[in-house]
């Protein structure tokens, strides 16, 4: 049976005039987008372009401000947390980046430190690439992307999601699988050593973005996880697939891209200048990549990413979806879910993943699934009115699309970001078997057990606007 709460969400639903995902009649407010470097960066003035480029192109619609450190990015916690910036990106030489192993791990934590609770503060990235000019690419880079189409090197896996694609299977040799526009997925035979047909489909320029897993370094790809098979390495910035005969076929492709490597060791580790990160955004067109920078077994922080992308249309951007991911991580440790805490592996896995994944690109690229390829799981609502000065009241609805299912070990949670920051909040009501994390500028709505098509889970509440 369903709650009071969900009934009368329904009503106001369905009496109200709500045509999008994201409602408000309180004045739109500017975010705050900080652009960070070090000192010894700003003083490249090749690398200072980059971050003037990347100010220039955010200027209208963010409140923009640059801020510099020292040698320690911890020196950045008490400016960033006066800016109370809604993203952050850092703007790095791959020498620089690579002289920080830590780096990754050091800006995560220093991104939940802003403010007083536990979770993070900032959807954040890095700008860098082979050379600064690959990087004032990316900067300059206006957006958007829709994405279509998917090249997989993991088999079928969320082609779904997409109008066309084309899947090789790593665990299956020489087993491929096709998306069509009619929305079938159908097995087709690829070449055993499929190394040259993959590069061939990059090289098309058909595919806005690129999944894979398996076996990796910073320096290869094993196109092949239980079979001997071809791999990419790069060279001087040049991506190139090798195959098993000795044969390299060199990848140049231009079209926007993002590349999710959800269970690749250590490819988004940047080592040095020539590294496969570097050139996947140097000679594959890669705007947006996100991964881990150590080895990965647990995987949590990858393969959670495609829920947020995905599940509900194109409500998330991307790199909205990378920083809800991670939260959820998070929020399974803080509200010390026990499917997770008092599992050791569960436990274990999540410590592990809290911080060693990064985002390489500008984090307010407006990167979104095609919504009309994309059938949603669930459907999201958020809506905000005044009630008063400066007091405001806030209604969130989640409703299934289909028949669903939520595991509490993943990252099978709903959330939205607030339009401007809160404190204060009161009178909060919500739907049982879910539990709320609110911060100040967002909401995670853990859902427990399952939903039926049609069914409703909400939250609401009253706060006050910062």
């Amino acid at each position: 049976m369903r709650s009071a709460f969900t009934r009368a969400v329904a009503i106001l639903l369905l009496f109200s005039s709500i045509a999008l995902s994201f409602v408000t009649t309180s004045p739109v407010e500017k975010l705050k987008y900080a652009i960070c470097l070090s000192e010894s960066t700003n003083k490249l003035e090749s690398w200072k372009e980059v971050a003037k480029a990347l100010e220039e192109k955010h200027r209208d619609k963010f409140i923009v401000k640059v801020f510099t450190y020292g040698k320690q990015v911890e020196e950045l916690r008490e400016k960033l947390a006066d800016f109370a910036p809604r993203y952050v990106c850092f703007v790095m030489p791959p020498e620089e980046l690579a002289s920080q192993r830590d780096f990754v791990q050091r800006v995560n934590r220093l991104l939940r430190q802003l403010d007083d609770d536990p979770y993070g503060d900032a959807v954040w990235g890095i700008i860098t690439g082979y050379d600064v000019e690959d990087a004032l690419r990316i900067a300059k880079f206006p957006g958007p992307i829709r994405l279509r189409r998917a090249l997989s090197g993991c088999g079928a896996m969320y082609l779904e999601h997409f109008c066309q694609g084309k899947g090789f299977d790593e665990g299956k040799q020489g087993v491929g699988y096709i998306k069509n526009v009619d929305g079938t997925i159908k097995e087709c035979q690829v070449p055993a050593d499929a190394t040259k047909e993959i590069v061939e489909e990059l090289n098309s320029n058909k595919y806005d973005f690129f999944l894979t897993s398996g076996h990796a370094t910073e320096h290869d790809w094993q196109i092949g996880y239980t079979f001997k098979s071809g791999q990419f390495r790069h060279e001087n910035g040049q991506l190139f697939g090798l195959d098993t005969s000795g044969n390299r076929y060199d990848i140049n492709s231009s079209n926007p891209k993002v590349y999710l490597p959800a269970g690749n060791c250590l490819i988004a580790h940047i080592d040095g200048k020539d590294c496969m990160a570097t050139s996947f955004m140097h000679s594959c067109g890669v705007y947006q990549m996100f991964g881990y920078t150590v080895p990965t077994w647990y995987g949590f922080g990858g393969w959670n990413v495609m829920w947020f992308t995905a599940g509900a249309g194109d409500y998330h951007t991307f790199a909205e979806a990378t920083f809800f991911t991670n939260q959820t991580l998070l929020m399974h440790l803080v509200e010390k879910v026990p499917e997770v805490v008092e599992d050791e592996r569960h436990n274990r896995g999540h410590l592990y993943d809290r911080d060693v994944c990064v985002l390489y690109g500008d984090p307010a690229l407006e990167v979104r699934m095609n919504k009309m390829c994309n059938p949603p799981a669930v459907r999201q609502r958020l809506e905000v009115r005044p009630i008063g000065a400066n007091v405001y009241k806030f209604v969130f609805s989640v409703t299934a699309l289909k028949d669903i299912s939520f595991d509490p070990t993943k990252a099978d949670a709903v959330a939205t970001f607030f339009p401007f920051r809160i404190k204060d909040v009161k009178e909060l009501k919500y739907d049982e078997n879910t539990k709320p994390v609110i911060t100040d500028d967002f909401l995670l709505l853990q859902i427990k057990g399952s939903l039926k098509k049609g069914e409703m889970k909400g939250v609401e509440f009253i706060a006050t606007r910062i």
